[in-house]
């Protein structure tokens, strides 16, 4: 009896272990190592007379695992109508404009109320079409320029953007119907807005400027042409990070052709032909609203060439790139500079040092000169002079007006002055006026406690600082 059992139980094991063997289909990797997809060992192998069936024959469509998330386009909205165009107006809308002319004002006339939550109808001498919290919007005419919008009241805006961010408008012209002459309304106008993108168009008067911003951070205007507004190209209030590439600005009048204040602009490959004014540059009317810009590879007209001979004089904000062209040579004398010794013997009243990328130390370049010329160094410059500090010299550049000092490369990342006396400021300016500081880094060599600042002005007026890197050990940057 018992060996019957034994027997069973042997063959209940076998039986077992011979189930296990064809479920398993194969041995597991060994190594860790993930398994390659095989065919396996004991499938059905076809004949070479007979085709593996569907069933069996290797799958060509792609796997449906997914792949790395990819944010979809938005889709545009195309329209034809200054009503499809205006309803459109929303966050994050791609509105593509149909060639041909949309007057805004015929179409707001018409309308009974406010077009949407983000397009209002304002009133001035006309209705305008007012733009109100609108984020990551795209606006686009057609590409060969035959998009128009235009608007009738010459007090009216074409359009007007409040508390927008990420706007671009592409390939359209605007302007206004009425004849050039006296407006009160810009072409385009934002106010309070960030990230706005200009790109390829028209502008024209009678606006007042091509475009107009107030407390607007972020504008990029390329490839823009602002012609025959009545005031003058553009106005900026309170604005930052402004760049205009490669525009045309042409047959402008009015007052100053630039108008800022408290704002700063960098002009990259610009045309400035035909314009007359009062003034190129911005007049300052106030304290406060002290302004700079930056010209680089840019031409300009008779009259403007003129204009800038006789505004740079007692004006450092300022700066004008060494490929700048000019009808008539500006008055202001433009230096470059590679030492801290040619920036010294340079300092003038209406003259602009250009810096060469590098780091400078100019406390050596002090003590060089003590050494050698000893108290006749302070005696023989009128608007530089030595101080002796309690542990080495500082320069100390005073009556001067229209003074410029600007890295040649328009970055602080690769323009830099040092000092080394804890006791001295790097800069030390006495009863200037008219004084730019732009794009350096500027810092003492020693870490720890200072008593001496990195800038430093005493009776002072109208001085503008940007693009700058001031560090420490200095006890204020400015």
């Amino acid at each position: 009896m018992r060996k019957k059992t034994v027997i069973c139980t042997l063959a209940l094991v076998m039986a077992l272990l011979i189930l296990l063997m064809g479920c398993g289909g194969g041995a597991s990797p060994t190594d860790g190592s993930p398994e390659t997809p095989t065919q396996a060992s004991d499938a059905p192998t076809p004949t070479s007379e007979e085709p593996p069936t569907e069933s069996e024959a290797p799958s060509a469509e792609p796997s449906e695992e997914p792949g790395p998330s990819e944010e979809p386009e938005e889709e545009a909205i195309h329209v034809g109508t200054t009503g499809e165009f205006l309803t459109a107006i929303a966050p994050g809308a791609v509105i593509e404009l149909a060639p041909g002319v949309y007057n805004l004002t015929e179409y707001l006339r018409e309308s009974s109320g406010d077009v949407s939550e983000y397009v209002m109808r304002g009133f001035n001498d006309g209705w305008q079409a007012d733009i109100s919290g609108v984020e990551g919007m795209t606006i686009r005419g057609a590409k060969d320029g035959t998009t128009e919008v235009v608007a009738e009241p010459r007090y009216a805006d074409v359009l007007y953007f409040n508390a927008c961010s990420d706007i671009t408008i592409e390939n359209i012209t605007f302007g206004h119907t009425v004849e050039q002459g006296s407006c009160e309304g810009a072409v385009l106008s934002f106010d309070h807005c960030r990230d706005i993108t200009l790109d390829g168009l028209d502008l024209y008067g009678c606006g007042t400027y091509g475009a107009e911003a107030n407390h607007t951070v972020g504008i990029k205007v390329r490839n823009c042409i602002v012609r025959d507004c009545s005031y003058g190209i553009v106005d900026l209030r309170f604005c930052s990070d402004a760049v205009f590439e490669n525009c045309t600005f042409k047959d402008n009048s009015g007052f100053d052709m630039l108008s800022f204040s408290a704002s700063f602009a960098l002009f990259d490959g610009c045309a400035f032909t035909g314009n007359e004014g009062s003034n190129f540059l911005p007049a300052y009317y106030y304290r406060g609203s002290e302004s700079g810009a930056r010209f680089e590879r840019c031409s300009f007209g008779r009259w403007e060439s003129q204009r800038l001979n006789e505004e740079l004089k007692d004006c450092g904000s300022f700066v004008i790139g060494e490929e700048c062209q000019f009808n008539v040579t500006p008055g202001k004398r433009i230096v470059h500079v590679s030492s801290m010794e040619q920036l010294i013997e340079n300092i003038a009243p209406d003259t602009q040092l250009m810096i060469a990328p590098g780091k400078y130390n100019l406390s050596d370049t002090l003590s060089r000169l003590l050494e050698k010329e000893g108290g006749h160094f302070n005696e023989s410059r009128s608007y530089v002079r030595i101080d002796e500090k309690y542990d080495g010299p500082e320069l100390v550049i005073t009556g001067v007006s229209g003074l410029t000092i600007a890295s040649e490369s328009g970055s602080a990342e690769d323009t830099e002055i040092v000092t080394e006396p804890r006791y001295a400021d790097v800069l030390h300016f006495e009863n200037c006026s008219g004084t730019g500081i732009m794009d350096i880094t500027m810092g003492h060599t020693d870490i720890g406690e200072c008593a001496g600042d990195v800038l430093y002005f005493y009776d002072c007026g109208d001085t503008v600082l940007r693009g700058l890197d001031l560090y420490g050990c200095g006890v204020y940057g400015f």
